[in-house]
């Protein structure tokens, strides 16, 4: 006869420790993973270069259109959406920002309670999504351009 061995931890207590390791506690981060994820599917879609063009045209005209759409995208990327980003994470823990003690406080002064705060590692799990997002941009709009030039 085989004996199953006794739970080492209760549920209380392995629920209270992965509550303490993860993330997905709180609605609010859910929430601003998702619309985060959102607005990086959207860039993801987008292209670097100028593929759509059909036309024969003189070298400068090209190199023209193309430095147009790179600083466009540039400046999407930069400006727009950083700061689409930013909103999401501002308006999702609004109320943490305004002072009360949480996980993932936007007002946090103390660095020790940063550095084992919630907040972190939030804030790094987005920056390697946003950093793989543009990885795959990069990856398909270079593969688009080539594609184009074929």
């Amino acid at each position: 006869m085989i004996s199953i061995p006794p739970p080492r931890d209760s549920f209380a207590k392995t629920f209270s420790k992965y509550s303490f390791k993860t993330l997905q506690i709180k609605d609010e981060v859910i929430c601003a993973q998702q619309e985060i994820r959102k607005e990086c599917n959207d860039v993801a879609e987008r292209d670097i270069f100028n593929p759509n063009i059909n036309n024969p045209m003189p070298v400068e005209d090209f190199n023209q259109i193309q430095a147009s759409s790179i600083s466009q995208q540039a400046y999407y990327l930069k400006e727009t959406w950083v700061t689409k980003i930013k909103e999401i994470i501002k308006q999702n823990y609004q109320e943490a920002a305004e002072g009360q003690r949480s996980w993932f406080n936007l007002a946090e002064t103390n660095k020790e309670a940063y550095e084992i705060g919630k907040l972190k590692k939030f804030l790094v799990q987005q920056k390697y999504l946003m950093e793989d997002t543009l990885l795959q941009l990069a990856k398909r709009s270079v593969k688009n351009y080539v594609d184009s030039v074929n």
